[in-house]
């Protein structure tokens, strides 16, 4: 088992301001996981799906959110998969190469998709970014849980009330196990 990455949820807040804006419950000194699961039992599931996304590591958060829009849009449209290919790709080998690679697979994708959105997690896990006048950035670090929880968002748009609620809790829960084994 490993250590998480915030052993309370306040200081996940205190690490990522947008998670003040993306979360409706307001921090607590409990542990991560369990206010993670507090958000689950009040039915808080959006708020869930944010938390969980900033607990994760960016590899893990980047391969949560494209295994859980697998599950949330099962089948995937075949003109959605290249941009959740080179997720998942960059997830497998987090090289500058791949992140490049999920850049353009998300600049050419439908913005309105969850699987851009998927690539765009990546895309946002380092390197620069342009901030404009010709300018480079780095991506800052929140981007790339905001993305995956967005896509998450956009996949289960959707679904029915029951059918997303389901899902998501199974999502949650993975995303829990993650947070505290990582990546294999």
């Amino acid at each position: 088992m490993g250590e998480l990455r915030f052993a309370t949820a306040r200081a996940l807040f205190d690490s990522f301001t947008m998670a003040n804006s993306r979360i409706s419950v307001p921090p607590t000194d409990e542990p991560a996981l369990d206010f993670l699961r507090g958000l689950v039992s009040l039915a808080k599931l959006d708020d869930a799906v944010s938390f969980c996304a900033y607990l994760l590591g960016r590899r893990e958060c980047v391969w949560w959110g494209c295994r859980s829009v697998r599950r949330l849009l099962d089948p995937i449209p075949p003109a959605q998969m290249p941009a959740l290919d080179a997720a998942e790709a960059w997830v497998r080998d987090p090289s500058s190469e791949m992140r490049q690679a999920a850049q353009d697979a998300a600049t050419q994708a439908d913005q309105n998709t969850a699987t851009a959105w998927n690539a765009l997690s990546a895309a946002w896990s380092g390197g620069t970014m342009s901030a404009g006048r010709g300018l480079a950035i780095a991506p800052p670090p929140e981007l790339t849980p905001h993305a995956a929880a967005v896509a998450m968002t956009l996949a289960g748009a959707y679904l029915a009330p029951d059918q997303r609620k389901s899902i998501l809790k199974t999502c949650i829960d993975e995303g829990a196990r993650l947070a505290e084994t990582g990546l294999s």
